[in-house]
């Protein structure tokens, strides 16, 4: 997770913080992508960081690739693979969902 996300910065800017929660994946895409609903209860985590992260995925033709302050995404509790991902501001609170726990950046 934590190379997924120095892929993101371009391996040049230091992850500033990052925090993770425990929820089901249907709460949590309910809570931070704005009343979506899924029909997954499997348990996840969380991660937030906070850096200065590239979305190449989200590059229109002829334009900028779009920058953003924070990256979440939802891994399956049992594989730490990533299901749901996303760049953006600040975001929700990740309080909602549960106690935070932070995570070494360095890796």
């Amino acid at each position: 997770m934590i190379r997924f996300a120095r892929f993101l910065t371009n391996n040049a800017d230091p992850l500033e913080r990052v925090e993770a929660v425990r929820s089901t994946r249907a709460e949590a895409v309910r809570v931070l992508m704005g009343g979506t609903k899924v029909n997954d209860d499997r348990q996840v985590w969380v991660i937030r960081a906070h850096g200065d992260f590239v979305n190449h995925r989200a590059a229109l033709p002829g334009q900028p690739l779009r920058r953003a302050d924070t990256l979440l995404m939802i891994c399956d509790a049992g594989t730490l693979t990533v299901v749901d991902w996303g760049t953006g501001p600040q975001g929700a609170d990740l309080h909602v969902l549960g106690p935070t726990y932070p995570l070494d950046a360095g890796g």
